[in-house]
């Protein structure tokens, strides 16, 4: 209960500090709340279910029938969030891109009005996935296309790493670049740094995604060939692996983002805490 309350916590926080400040309101911020939505739909919905199942299997007078539907249920659930979450993880990778190799095409490339299209396609594009992918176990076709169904699936994970690690590269070239350049102006020197930290800071939310993603991809690399990775031991790593991400990746946020810190104090009514708390030492 405390882990699925924190989940919500963190996430929310992230959701309200991006919402309620006018100066986050940025392209990238607006890509890192919606990535929230789906962590905090993690600890709403896919946590309340694993937790049911596990208490259904600890009393063992419910049908074995009903607690596989909902085990379905919960990992179907959890793998769409995954895959949505890892498509935005793409996405801010791009804008990354934009924003310091392509920086001056970036408002002609980067628009509020693409970046709601962009999600909306990642939405249904993973939500029809996971329907596509159940209607074909249901039906039950022969065990062989479906290891070729996963296989596809699986290959086209690792063809959407081939983007991530070019976006990547590039930054690091251009960072590099920079970093050997004097820039004499103190506005652009502030603003390159800027752009930088969150470029570091969406690569360390990707390296945390795919050591999460660990449990997840050898579970469904491995669920047609051996039985050992059907049982219900085997699904809760990955519960455990991606519940771990979701927890991570607001956390990062606040430690690597000072104004988002800034923003939740103020929120929860701290910052004029500690501004009383300075003036009374002041005058003492």
């Amino acid at each position: 209960e405390f882990r699925r309350v924190l989940f919500r916590s963190l996430n929310m926080f992230v959701i309200l500090v991006i919402k309620k400040v006018r100066e986050l309101q940025t392209n990238s911020n607006i890509l890192i709340a919606n990535l929230a939505v789906t962590d905090l739909l993690v600890g709403a919905v896919s946590m309340p279910l694993s937790i049911a199942v596990d208490a259904l299997i600890l009393r063992g007078t419910v049908p074995r029938s009903i607690v596989f539907l909902l085990n379905e249920i919960g990992i179907s659930v959890l793998i769409v969030l995954y895959t949505i979450s890892y498509h935005h993880l793409l996405l801010i990778a791009w804008e990354r891109y934009v924003a310091i190799v392509k920086w001056t095409e970036y408002k002609a490339l980067v628009t509020k009005r693409r970046m709601k299209k962009y999600t909306l396609i990642v939405w249904m594009e993973s939500v029809t996935y996971m329907a596509l992918h159940q209607a074909l176990v249901l039906g039950k076709i022969p065990p062989e296309v479906l290891r070729v169904v996963d296989l596809a699936i699986n290959l086209s994970y690792l063809t959407e790493t081939l983007p991530l690690l070019y976006f990547y590269g590039m930054i690091y070239i251009v960072v590099r670049r920079q970093n050997r350049c004097q820039i004499s102006q103190l506005s652009a020197l502030i603003k390159a740094k800027r752009e930088r930290k969150l470029a570091f800071t969406a690569f360390l939310l990707l390296i945390a995604a795919f050591i999460c993603s660990v449990p997840i991809l050898v579970v469904m690399t491995s669920v047609s060939y051996s039985p050992v990775f059907r049982t219900y031991s085997a699904l809760r790593w990955v519960y455990i692996g991606i519940q771990i991400n979701s927890l991570a990746n607001p956390a990062l946020y606040f430690y690597r983002n000072k104004r988002y810190r800034k923003a939740l104090l103020q929120l929860i009514g701290l910052e004029k805490i500690q501004e009383i708390d300075r003036d009374r030492k002041s005058v003492v």
